[in-house]
């Protein structure tokens, strides 16, 4: 075992995330990380302004948002092709 792979199987993941995603030893789903400093009703006018990816990177500690990455599926748009073109 090299000791880049003793250090990572000795590592462990801490994460807080700003609204809980499921329940915690001391908060339950949906709840603030800290009431006193930010408000929920704060927290959901930061995550409406910035977007969903940039809130869950900075504030969720999940850098991929929940419907997947940059590219949603609902804002995609189509375009017919033109006839081909002949190049001179």
């Amino acid at each position: 075992m090299t000791c880049a792979d003793a250090c990572w199987s000795a590592s462990r993941v801490v994460s807080f995330p700003a609204i809980a995603v499921g329940d915690e030893e001391h908060r339950k789903q949906g709840e603030a990380l800290s009431e006193e400093r930010y408000s929920l009703e704060a927290l959901n006018e930061l995550r409406v302004a910035m977007g969903e990816y940039l809130w869950n990177a900075l504030y969720q500690q999940s850098p991929a948002p929940e419907g997947g990455g940059m590219l949603k599926r609902h804002k995609w748009r189509y375009w017919q092709h033109p006839e081909q073109l002949t190049l001179q």
